[in-house]
């Protein structure tokens, strides 16, 4: 029995919402929200970022999944959500340091959306805890030693960067 290309996606989108997203109640909203994406917008951005391989090689596993993972959501959101090629930026590996995805959020999300556009920020690699916090690892984390500064994305700070993107149609996973 073959597999068709629109169940592979449909797979794709739902392994990928209920693995990625942090808050269960997040991925019934998103269904939510990945239905209105079909419907006519003036412009659909995507940022994704997928990391396989830390420059910490000794404090953290490699991944073998992430740039797949980015891979198949850019396939999904060109071929099944109508995305120009040209309005989503990848990230990966070595160019998803901190730097690198607050530069990406502000430059090609803030700078760029208008207030009836669709925007997806997929994060694809480790997360870890700052205390009680949730954090994104970027490229160039890596466990505190010392007075090395943590380069980890705590949720909250990454929350404000997506505050100042001028649409309230969005999905971060």
């Amino acid at each position: 029995m073959a597999i068709t290309r629109r169940q592979i996606f449909r797979g794709a989108l739902a392994g990928w919402m209920g693995w990625h997203f942090w808050r269960g109640e997040q991925v019934a909203m998103a269904a939510t929200q990945f239905q209105g994406m079909g419907q006519k917008a003036t412009r659909r951005l995507a940022l994704l970022i997928g990391i396989n391989r830390y420059e910490a090689r000794n404090e953290w596993l490699p991944l073998n999944g992430c740039l797949t993972d980015v891979e198949l959501q850019k396939e999904l959101l060109i071929h099944r959500f109508g995305f120009k090629p040209a309005d989503i930026l990848t990230l990966t590996d070595h160019q998803a340091t901190r730097q690198g995805i607050e530069t990406a959020i502000l430059e090609h999300l803030v700078a760029q959306a208008m207030p009836d556009d669709w925007v997806v920020v997929h994060f694809s690699g480790h997360g870890t805890l700052l205390g009680d916090h949730r954090a994104l690892v970027p490229v160039d984390g890596s466990i505190p030693h010392g007075n090395r500064e943590i380069q980890d994305i705590p949720e909250a700070r990454l929350w404000q960067w997506l505050a100042a993107v001028n649409s309230e149609k969005y999905c971060v996973c």
